[in-house]
């Protein structure tokens, strides 16, 4: 899953590795808010199963 990103498609596997040993899986419930803008976070998410919205401001205060 690592590999499929594009900014870490260049690692070796030795890296890789050791960032797999990093990850730790959670689990969200339906309509759980995960994020939003403006929160200070030390993650990256991967999307294993299921559907996430994503939902950015227009200019104008609307949701895309």
């Amino acid at each position: 899953m690592i590999s499929n990103v594009p900014y870490f498609r260049n690692l070796s596997p030795l890296v890789v590795q050791e960032l797999i040993y990093l990850l730790r899986p959670s689990r969200y419930d339906p309509n759980m808010l995960i994020v939003k803008r403006g929160d200070s976070t030390d993650k990256i998410y991967f999307l294993k199963a299921g559907v996430v919205d994503v939902e950015v401001p227009l200019k104008n205060k609307e949701k895309m």
